[in-house]
């Protein structure tokens, strides 16, 4: 099998829905599901949905992203 390369149409846009944020007094989860769209190894436009898991600290007042992870689906 062949590299994959996942490159994005500029300018990147991402859409998200099912959005989920479960916070306490100073730890958060966010998780989604976005679209954006892929350019496949043969130059062609493919919508592309991935999963996006957050975790989110609050330091001095403030939201702070201590991990992200995004998940294609398996196929």
């Amino acid at each position: 099998m062949g590299d994959i390369f996942f490159l994005q149409e500029k300018p990147v846009t991402f859409a998200f829905h099912d959005v989920n944020i479960t916070a306490g007094t100073d730890v958060a989860f966010a998780t989604a599901v976005g679209r954006c769209i892929n350019i496949d190894n043969n130059g062609e436009r493919e919508p592309l949905e991935f999963r996006l898991t957050m975790g989110l600290r609050k330091i001095d007042g403030k939201w702070r992203i201590m991990h992200e992870h995004h998940s294609l689906p398996a196929m």
